[in-house]
């Protein structure tokens, strides 16, 4: 059962991209006119509550899937500073606060038919009815399949995978950035998280690392574990580095008439 929770769920944050005619990654980036004065930027991060401890064996019995509570990590609030140390003083940025649960039916597995994006955005429309800015950068946990497996991988966690002759481990961090107009809060694109490293028969596509297996963590642990903090912040803070470009400028646009 768990491991069926992890595949629907990882699903649901791939269908979430690119269902219900939304558009698709966007290329070029989205700038925004500095002709029109200095513009406000909302962040609106939610990919820090929960941290996944998988396991995909050689069978449907050996798969195993946990998902522990690590806010404790302070993910968010990182995530918040990062794009503000990023956009520098070219914009008013700030974070737009959120009650606990609100992302938790969006983030709950369902039919395969749900339009995700009509349902993102209707938090959206309640999170930021109150809080106003002319963008909002939205950053939200994805998905990925697992190397030739049928399982997946999402968000924030750490996977094993292997055999009686070797075993395999890495860390991931697997999200998306989305970019809503603050008026009227039309989906203008979005962008799955890099750091550059290449998707061409890698088992994760998305931002990864492989480790050895002292870093398996006891599930009562995984909190506490200062090393497995440290080394997911390090790989959200280079995907924000990386990705944020490719998102949005703060340019003259192209758009701009």
């Amino acid at each position: 059962m768990r491991a069926a929770k992890a595949r629907l769920c990882a699903l649901a944050f791939l269908l979430a991209a690119g269902c219900s005619g939304a558009p698709t990654a966007f290329a070029p980036p989205i700038a925004l006119d500095s002709k029109k004065g200095r513009q406000s930027i909302g962040i609106i991060s939610a990919i820090g509550s929960k941290f996944a401890v998988q396991k995909v064996g050689t069978t449907v019995f050996s798969n195993e899937y946990n998902s522990v509570p690590v806010a404790s990590w302070g993910i968010d609030d990182l995530v918040a500073s990062k794009l503000a140390g990023l956009l520098g003083g070219n914009a008013d940025v700030r974070r737009i606060t959120y009650a606990k649960d609100a992302f938790a039916s969006y983030e709950a597995p369902g039919g395969l038919f749900r339009d995700h994006n009509a349902e993102l955005q209707e938090i959206l429309r309640k999170l930021t009815a109150t809080q106003k800015s002319d963008v909002y950068l939205v950053v939200i946990t994805s998905g990925s399949s697992f190397g030739s497996t049928n399982q997946s991988v999402g968000g924030l966690g750490i996977v094993q995978a292997g055999n009686i002759f070797a075993t395999k481990i890495w860390l991931h961090a697997v999200f998306q950035i989305r970019v809503y107009d603050g008026r009227t809060l039309e989906f203008l694109g979005w962008k799955p998280a890099t750091i550059g490293q290449n998707t061409f028969m890698a088992m994760i596509k998305g931002p990864h690392r492989e480790v050895d297996a002292s870093w398996w963590p006891a599930l009562a642990n995984v909190e506490g574990d200062r090393r497995l903090k440290t080394a997911v912040r390090e790989l959200v803070e280079q995907a924000l580095t990386t990705t944020l470009p490719e998102v949005l400028t703060l340019e003259q646009s192209r758009r701009a008439g």
